[in-house]
């Protein structure tokens, strides 16, 4: 094998493993939100508090899960030098988050049903 042959395999090894990594911590993550109701009843008596809480679980789970494969990519490319790339994800992200929510800012101005899904489903829309 050549050197450039033995460094992309372990490359891809190495991509592999963090990857794996990344997939295990999806799954404590995507638990550890799914247990957050059962410590609403230490937090609030308020039942519609409770069930707001419940009714973002979902999208949570769903964000955390792959919260861990967002991390190792982004550790990956600042690896590889990859900034460019890296920097235009980041300047999308920061210019069009903040546009999305405030499109529902102005939903709920105009009297559009809004609440704290909405605000998650444009992070999870964006991921």
């Amino acid at each position: 094998q050549s050197p450039g042959e033995k460094r992309s395999k372990n490359l891809n090894k190495t991509v592999k493993n963090i990857y794996t990594v990344a997939g295990f911590l999806g799954i404590i993550l995507a638990f550890i939100v799914a247990c957050i109701p059962l410590f609403c009843p230490m937090l609030t008596t308020d039942a519609s508090v409770t069930a707001l809480v419940r009714s973002v679980v979902p999208i949570l789970g769903a964000l955390f899960f792959t919260h861990g494969f967002f991390c190792a990519s982004e550790g990956i490319l600042l690896g590889l030098r990859d900034l460019k790339f890296l920097g235009r994800i980041y300047a999308v992200f920061f210019s069009v988050v903040p546009i999305l929510i405030l499109r529902v800012k102005y939903a709920a101005r105009a009297g559009a049903k809004v609440g704290l899904a909405s605000v998650w489903n444009v992070f999870a829309t964006y991921q």
